[in-house]
């Protein structure tokens, strides 16, 4: 086995033609989620086909990615994978909607194993040791170390004897159309990248009157704006605690060169021109739009919404307790209590009790079903 590091096209154009024909290939992705730049993107591309692992450089000058996505496209090729949920986000992010995945993370959940790592995986099912330490690398990082090359290749070269091993069992079970079932999920779900969002945990805006949270918002809003702009996350830009301060009027625009945590190189007269141009349209429009001072910024629920959320609440419990909780204890001790938490969680379970179950995999409905009417309980899915 080789490792075949790829930063020219030609390079690339040689990898994709050797694996465009391949029954199976292993795949992972290496990315940066706003740690070390702004954004999601993605740094590296790892690939196994049994022969040579590839490691695909995306931040090389002057390469496409189209070739390559062309096979991750590609139903003949199945992609061996495991816990891929960020990894297709980002791909669908980059315009790449990957198809015939089998993703050994769900393959460990049907076969009654605790939610685990790979490199846990690995120990476990093959008793292979493989370094953990660089998790949390930096993968912008050029030229990668010798680390971070065997990490990668790590994540991507005992794929197929995990493969091996858990399809084995899994097929000793029955369980492999259960499994098709899962990953196939993967072929028409949509997923969206929510990095550039801005996140405000519900207790901190809750401690804010409506006038305020119009303030932070638009501070935040200014924040990610210029984040962008520097390509650097944008906690590391300006800190929330410090956003708030301005906001509720305990620090002032005034000492913005003062200011601690602020990036240096934003950290300018420019820049706190701008702040302060920001800060005046906001309260002028605040003003304007007579956003209230003595409103808080998340509404109460009024008395017919608090009666309904009750409702609901105890349309869940019951049918949790008399029906869900006993189906779900039966099926632990069928199957595991591992297994029995990703077949009937209790988000699935809410969602069956209010009647939003939508596309419930026929499995999971006929295991649901046969352990019912084992208990004598009838339901409806």
């Amino acid at each position: 086995m080789q490792i075949q590091y790829i930063t020219k096209q030609e390079e690339l154009d040689q990898c994709v033609q050797a694996i465009a024909n391949e029954p199976s290939i292993a795949v992972d992705l290496e990315f940066d989620k706003n740690h070390y730049r702004y954004g999601f993107n993605l740094c590296l591309i790892q690939i196994y086909d049994h022969k040579t692992c590839y490691l695909i450089d995306p931040l090389a000058k002057e390469i496409s990615l189209e070739g390559l996505f062309d096979v991750f496209r590609d139903p003949a090729v199945e992609k061996l994978v495991f816990a891929f949920g960020e990894d297709i986000r980002l791909l669908h992010h980059l315009g790449c909607k990957a198809q015939n995945i089998l993703d050994l993370a769900n393959v460990r959940s049907l076969l009654n194993y605790p939610p685990s790592s790979l490199s846990n995986m690995l120990a476990e099912v093959l008793g292979m040791e493989t370094d953990k330490k660089l998790q949390k690398s930096n993968w912008f990082k050029r030229p990668l170390s010798e680390e971070q090359i065997k990490y990668a290749a790590d994540d991507v070269l005992y794929l197929f004897p995990l493969k091996d091993a858990l399809m084995q069992q899994a097929e000793a079970l029955g369980r492999l159309d259960w499994i098709a079932q899962e990953n196939a999920i993967f072929n028409t779900a949509e997923f969206i990248d929510n990095s550039e969002e801005i996140n405000v945990k519900l207790k901190d805006k809750k401690m804010l009157n409506a006038f305020e949270w119009f303030i932070v918002e638009g501070l935040l809003i200014w924040r990610e704006k210029l984040a962008k702009a520097v390509n650097k996350p944008s906690y590391q830009i300006m800190h929330k605690d410090l956003i708030w301060d301005l906001a509720l009027g305990n620090k002032y625009v005034e000492d913005f060169m003062k200011f601690r945590g602020v990036y240096r190189k934003i950290q300018t007269p420019n820049c706190q021109r701008d702040l302060e141009n920001r800060m005046e349209e906001l309260y002028e429009l605040a003003h304007k739009k007579q956003i209230s001072k003595s409103k808080p910024a998340v509404a109460p629920l009024n008395p017919e919404e608090k009666a309904k959320n009750k409702e609901l609440r105890a349309i869940v419990d019951e049918q949790k307790n008399n029906y869900f909780g006993p189906i779900k204890e039966a099926i632990a001790e069928k199957y595991g209590k591992e297994f029995s938490a990703f077949v009937l969680s209790n988000t699935l379970i809410s969602q069956i009790a209010l009647q939003k179950a939508t596309d419930l995999l026929p499995y999971k409905k006929e295991i649901i079903n046969q352990e019912a009417a084992n208990l004598g309980l009838t339901i409806r899915l």
